[in-house]
């Protein structure tokens, strides 16, 4: 026969594994479903030439330009026969694009949308296995 304390000392010890239990099984899915996003917010202009072969703007000079204005810039990169500028809020954007229109009527620009990463957990369980045979 099991006295009055050791009753209520097998609760504390069921309810702790239940806990626990709860916790190893949440805790993953919260991990999981709850990832950071690497870029949430950013936006990219690509600045192109309206002409081939024409001189593209130095980077220097468009962030001078944007920053007048008080846009925000992560990056200004040059690629082949274009320059790609980073800004940090996508809130910026058109105001960012009027800028650049007016300061460079002599080119072309695009407003891109980085694509969002696929979170590694996702490729992991997306990716085909490998037959061998």
């Amino acid at each position: 026969m099991l006295e009055k304390g050791t009753n209520v000392l097998f609760g504390w010890r069921y309810l702790k594994a239940i806990w626990r239990m709860m916790i190893l099984v949440m805790l993953p899915i919260i991990l999981l479903t709850q990832t950071p996003s690497r870029q949430q917010d950013e936006t990219l202009l690509q600045i192109f030439p309206h002409h081939q072969g024409a001189p593209l703007p130095d980077g220097f000079y468009v962030y001078q330009r944007l920053n007048e204005r008080g846009i925000a810039i992560k990056s200004i990169t040059p690629a082949p026969d274009s320059l790609i500028v980073r800004l940090a809020s996508s809130e910026q954007t058109f105001a960012a694009r009027e800028a650049l229109r007016s300061s460079l009527p002599q080119a072309k620009i695009i407003t891109q949308q980085p694509p969002k990463p696929v979170p590694f957990w996702r490729q992991k369980l997306t990716q085909k296995t490998a037959t061998l045979g």
